[in-house]
């Protein structure tokens, strides 16, 4: 895995993560993560999903903020769908 930390960008103080996805993609990552966890060195379930998570914020922080990391702000997501308002795809107001 290629992160901006290297193999520790997934240590650390943990925390809880709850959220809803198709119970179909949840069939398929856990059967994916089954059969393949001992290849991909998963110590866990939640670290496979970690792994899956970091690999898509670093690939947005690439594409939308040149690489580097967007400042962390203590803000609550809005609950149900969407965030618009916190866009910062080019060419949309921050």
């Amino acid at each position: 895995m290629t992160t901006q930390d290297g193999p520790w960008a997934l240590e650390g103080p943990r925390d809880s993560v709850s959220f809803q996805v198709p119970a179909a993609l949840r069939a398929r990552a856990r059967e994916t993560y089954r059969r393949t966890a001992e290849a991909e060195d998963d110590r866990t379930w939640a670290h496979f999903l970690a792994k899956a998570l970091l690999r898509e914020v670093e690939r947005r922080e690439e594409l939308y903020n040149a690489g580097n990391r967007y400042p962390v702000a203590d803000v609550r997501l809005r609950p149900g769908r969407g965030n618009r308002r916190l866009r910062t795809a080019p060419g949309a107001e921050a």
